[in-house]
C-alpha cells in the first residue's frame, strides 16, 4: 500500500514539474513574458538551467507557481476585450 501511495506521489510530481516547466517557457494566454510575473526571470534562463531550478522546488512550492498561473491566465483572459466572432460563408445551393 505504501508503494501505491509513493507512486502516485511521484506521478503528481511529475506532472507538476511538467506543467511548470511548461510555463517557464512563456505565458500560456498570449505568448509573452510580462515583467509581473514571478517567472520572469527564469524564463531568460536556457532549459537546461529551469529544469534544476524547477527540480529543487519543493511539492508545496510547485503547487503554488503552479496554481498561481491557473488563477492569472483566469484573469488575463478575463481582462482581454472579446476577440471578433468569424463569420462564417454560406452557400448558395438550391435544396
Amino acid at each position: 500500500m505504501k508503494t501505491k501511495a509513493l507512486g502516485a506521489a511521484a506521478l503528481r510530481r511529475a506532472r507538476l514539474e511538467q506543467t511548470a516547466l511548461f510555463l517557464s517557457d512563456n505565458c500560456p494566454v498570449d505568448l509573452t513574458n510580462p515583467v509581473s510575473c514571478p517567472l520572469h526571470d527564469l524564463r531568460r534562463l536556457a532549459v537546461s538551467e529551469r529544469q534544476k531550478w524547477v527540480a529543487g522546488l519543493t511539492l508545496k512550492d510547485l503547487k503554488y507557481l503552479v496554481q498561481y498561473h491557473e488563477t492569472c491566465a483566469i484573469e488575463r483572459r478575463r481582462n482581454q476585450p472579446p476577440r471578433p466572432r468569424r463569420v462564417r460563408k454560406t452557400l448558395n445551393v438550391e435544396r
